[in-house]
């Protein structure tokens, strides 16, 4: 893994302008230009404003192989058409019985242990938002479209005896290059989104908070706090940097091998274990959260509050066979009450999920407004 300092900047920025696709140079964006020297580099992330055309992909084969300090491993771009799952992209169309069905159906598409996963998550007495995400995840595994240089080049891939055509697929979303930059003895990932603004894509706002992805969520905090509080922010995320790039770095050796056979060595942490360990970092210093929104710009503190309640409430089960449509079908708290659900989770050592859940059902036995339900734990 690489650290940043000076020298990898500059010979980045400098390598990086051999990949021009369109008319302007790349755009360098993401967690890289807030990293301090001396911190481990997760992956780089770049932005090309192109024009979509069969001419423009065979551009990319091209450049791509002239160049010998980037490796090209796969690019990413839609799914099989009839695999996308029927909720939407954030549950606007939630229908239980249509998503249980289709959740089935995906079953018998796919090889034998992911078929096994997704039979074991819906023989659950009660299933949740999250265990859907888990079906879509398991999912979207086998049935995205994966590119080589020579399907970017003919503009079509085969899967299943189909031909899909790179300009159909690419109304679904925005192809991904995935690349490893060659620095020195190491390497480090690279992801180049291709956009076209002349294509419209709809951004999944809400899904990372579904998912439960806590270093994502924290992520998301960003943006949204006043000034004087993002050196705290950048100092508890710190704590997870080397882990983080660990995570980013395994995953790049591994598509390497997948896909360009390509072997070498990473850490013996699944990614899954990496996953866990960060999740569980950011989950011990929930702390942030409160800090983080009572220091949020106040455009943003609405937003975040619902979001973060969606988090927190994921977990919780539908428990019986629910027609109405949308993503309420699972989130039902009072908003507001949020903080002091936090806080009740710490008096009571209880997860968040459990007090909204036991909170719920004191609502309804005694037929109190949860808002008093949750003030008794006080």
């Amino acid at each position: 893994m690489i650290l940043k300092d000076d020298l990898f900047t500059n010979s980045i920025l400098f390598d990086i302008k051999e990949l021009k696709f369109g008319n302007t140079e790349l755009k360098l964006k993401g967690s890289f230009l807030s990293k301090k020297d001396g911190e481990y580099i997760s992956d780089l992330d770049f932005s090309a404003n192109v024009k979509y055309s069969e001419n423009l992909f065979k551009k990319i084969v091209r450049v791509i192989q002239s160049s010998d300090k980037f490796i090209f491993i796969r690019m990413v771009c839609g799914v099989l058409p009839d695999c996308i799952p029927p909720w939407g992209i954030e549950f606007e169309n939630f229908l239980f019985e249509e998503a249980v069905v289709w959740s089935q159906k995906m079953a018998n598409r796919l090889n034998a242990e992911n078929k096994q996963l997704i039979l074991n998550i819906l023989s659950k007495s009660a299933l949740s938002a999250l265990d859907f995400l888990k079906i879509e995840k398991i999912v979207k595994e086998e049935t995205e479209l994966i590119w080589s240089l020579q399907n970017i080049y003919d503009g079509y891939i085969i899967k299943n005896d189909i031909k899909y055509d790179i300009m159909t697929i690419i109304k679904q979303e925005i192809p991904v290059l995935e690349l490893a930059y060659k620095y020195n003895n190491d390497m480090c990932p690279i992801d180049i989104g291709l956009q076209d603004k002349n294509y419209k894509y709809v951004i999944p706002r809400k899904k990372v908070f579904l998912s439960q992805n806590w270093y994502n969520i924290a992520k998301t905090v960003k943006r949204r706090i006043t000034s004087e509080y993002k050196d705290t922010y950048y100092t508890i995320l710190s704590g997870i940097n080397e882990l983080i790039a660990l995570k980013y770095y395994n995953q790049m050796i591994k598509n390497l091998a997948v896909y360009r056979k390509i072997e070498s060595e990473y850490s013996d942490l699944t990614l899954n274990d990496i996953e866990t360990q960060i999740n569980q970092y950011i989950l011990d210093n929930i702390s942030f959260f409160d800090i983080a929104i009572n220091h949020m710009l106040p455009e943003f503190t609405e937003e975040f509050l619902i979001n973060i309640t969606m988090a927190y409430e994921t977990m919780i089960p539908v428990t019986k066979i629910n027609t109405e449509k949308g993503i309420n079908v699972f989130f039902k708290s009072d908003i507001e009450d949020i903080y002091n659900m936090i806080k009740v989770s710490k008096i009571l050592n209880k997860s968040v999920s459990d007090i909204i859940i036991l909170s719920k059902k004191v609502s309804i036995e005694q037929k109190i407004p949860i808002k008093l339900v949750i003030n008794s734990y006080f």
